[in-house]
């Protein structure tokens, strides 16, 4: 391409190009032209280093890689091509650079595409808790018309509840604050709890509200768990959405009575066909008490991988989960429901444990059980065996070794002596070898939860609660979820307002439900040029989401998406000033 000279101009705009400024930019543009002896002589165009030096400043900016970086250059190049075009476009261009180019200029106070950051925070509305969750609400619904209308919508979904929080760091901490855990982190920190709702199937959030602790009022009865009405309420929002919540899948944390009373009794879909009810589904919630259970299932042949449970249920003293039970929950003298629900044992179904039979880890366990007790009588009668010894060769009362209790003795009153206690400790290395054993197996089990309906028994039909069993996968979803709105969708903030915090957390989740449909959207184009007819999730359970991502690895990026936002959000206000014009 040929250089054009500009004649003419009066002076140079210096604001321009202000050349203490553009020194570090050389500097790294003759930095990447430096060549070394360990790689080839390359030639380039000329202006090729300082393309790359911006590239790698864009890259700096956002905190990510390349292509990010080229992305967010290509913004600026797309928009001032289609400024050129729209100043071509009108009947007099220099009469419309001249009349525009003031509005530029930095002494205009008022800019054309950006204001002050008080101005931004300003426009924030003052949203209620509720407010906010109907936006994201109705948000779902507009995305999953959408997708409807390229046929990637399910008719049945599933939901997972889960906790995202944020750590917050203030001289005036306030009621609304709770100990939360931040990152994996193992210590507890002020901060904010945000009980969410996601689709897993479409990977959408349904709804988010700060979580607020509330004084009780006296003479007052209280209402269903929040956790009930919460779900009770994106329940019909995906019935509003033109779908149905098939499974609803939390984390240990929602291991309560109170939740599969009300999944038993239809609370969480009222007036829905009781085939219809959304099934919870969460991992049994253990005490003390875990591993004897663990290991008692596993020496036990008798009891089938999937059987009947019961977890305590509490009921409120106006009508709620349990006060009506219609007998399908127990009920101790002292007034305590006991509420059914199918446990199933699955092994070695995560992580990286390959998946094996229930009755395959029960000979391993068995065999291991044989071990340890052969193992303990061999060690009673050694040391059995040694403290007589060391009481006949000392004449005072012996003791068992302290198997690493301080140090190991060094002297020995004869040959059987040192033999014996050498033993005892050989013994014990092999006892701990065989707990070692026992609690590798005791890892491959994981017990999870799910809510049976009125006159239902797991052991009709055990297939079904070991297929909702392994779909509890799925909620990862929510977890994965939290991490893109965190690293890609949310903005550094100081606020310490609940209210504040939430609009910000939940315009990443609404940016995120844009892109994951934007995605979806791509995905399955790509797809459907192989395959017509491809579905974006199972269609034998239609709530089960297929990683279309795996085969296709062209769609748009979480930082993509926002930069693609970003340019046509600029474009279009250069164009309604061309409008103007």
């Amino acid at each position: 391409m040929e250089s054009v000279n500009f004649t003419g101009l009066a002076s140079e705009p210096s604001y321009i190009l202000p050349s203490e400024t553009l020194k570090p930019f050389d500097a790294i543009a003759h930095l990447l032209n430096t060549t070394t002896r360990r790689q080839a002589a390359t030639r380039h165009d000329p202006g090729t280093a300082e393309k790359a030096a911006a590239t790698l400043i864009a890259s700096i900016l956002l905190n990510a890689g390349l292509d990010a970086g080229h992305d967010l250059v290509a913004v600026f190049e797309r928009t001032i091509f289609a400024t050129l075009q729209w100043i071509r476009a009108t009947s007099d261009p220099i009469a419309t650079i001249d009349e525009l180019l003031p509005e530029f200029g930095p002494e205009n106070r008022v800019s054309p595409l950006e204001v002050h950051r008080t101005t931004v925070a300003g426009m924030v509305p003052e949203m209620t808790r509720a407010e906010m969750d109907q936006v994201m609400g109705d948000q779902y619904v507009e995305q999953m018309q959408s997708l409807e209308d390229t046929g990637a919508k399910s008719p049945l979904v599933a939901l997972a509840i889960d906790n995202t929080t944020q750590r917050v760091s203030t001289e005036h901490p306030n009621g609304s604050f709770s100990p939360v855990k931040v990152g994996g982190k193992g210590t507890w920190e002020d901060g904010f709890k945000y009980p969410t709702i996601m689709d897993t199937t479409h990977l959408l959030f349904v709804g988010c509200h700060h979580e607020d602790h509330y004084p009780k009022v006296k003479g007052r009865a209280p209402a269903l768990p929040p956790a009930v009405l919460d779900l009770q309420e994106k329940v019909a929002t995906v019935k509003r959405a033109g779908s149905r919540a098939a499974v609803i899948e939390g984390d240990r944390d929602y291991f309560k009575g109170d939740l599969f009373a009300a999944a038993g009794q239809g609370l969480f879909d009222p007036g829905a066909d009781p085939r219809d009810w959304p099934r919870l589904v969460v991992p049994v919630k253990f005490g003390p008490e875990k591993e004897r259970f663990t290991w008692d299932i596993l020496l036990d042949d008798s009891q089938p991988a999937v059987f009947k449970d019961y977890i305590k249920c509490a009921p409120p003293p106006a009508p709620g989960p349990g006060s009506a039970s219609g007998g399908m929950f127990e009920q101790d003298d002292d007034g305590t429901f006991w509420a059914p629900y199918a446990c199933v044992a699955l092994v070695g179904e995560w992580g990286k444990a390959k998946s094996q039979d229930l009755a395959e880890v029960r000979e391993q366990a068995k065999e291991v059980q044989d071990g340890i007790e052969a193992c303990d009588h061999d060690i009673e009668a050694t040391e059995t065996t040694y403290v007589e010894h060391l009481e006949e060769a000392t004449g005072e009362e012996g003791k068992k070794p302290n198997y690493g209790k301080g140090a190991k003795r060094k002297k020995f009153h004869d040959e059987e002596d040192e033999r014996l206690y050498l033993e005892c400790y050989r013994l014990r290395d092999e006892r701990n070898k065989w707990d070692e054993k026992k609690a590798a197996l005791m890892l491959l089990v994981a017990f999870i939860a799910v809510s049976l309906r009125p006159g239902e028994h797991p052991a009709a039909h055990p297939n079904t609660f070991m297929a909702l069993a392994r779909d509890y996968r799925q909620r990862w979803g929510i977890e994965n979820g939290f991490k893109v709105v965190k690293w890609a969708f949310l903005r550094k903030v100081r606020d310490t307002r609940p209210r504040r915090r939430q609009f910000n957390m939940m315009l990443g989740m609404l940016l995120c439900n844009y892109w994951h449909n934007t995605r979806l959207r791509e995905l399955l184009e790509s797809c459907r040029k192989v395959t017509w007819n491809k579905k974006n999730y199972d269609n034998r359970r239609p709530w089960i989401r297929r990683k279309l991502e795996k085969d296709m690895h062209d769609a748009t990026t979480a930082r993509g998406f926002l930069i693609r936002l970003l340019e046509v959000g600029l474009q279009s206000l250069i164009q309604k000033m061309f409008k103007g014009a």
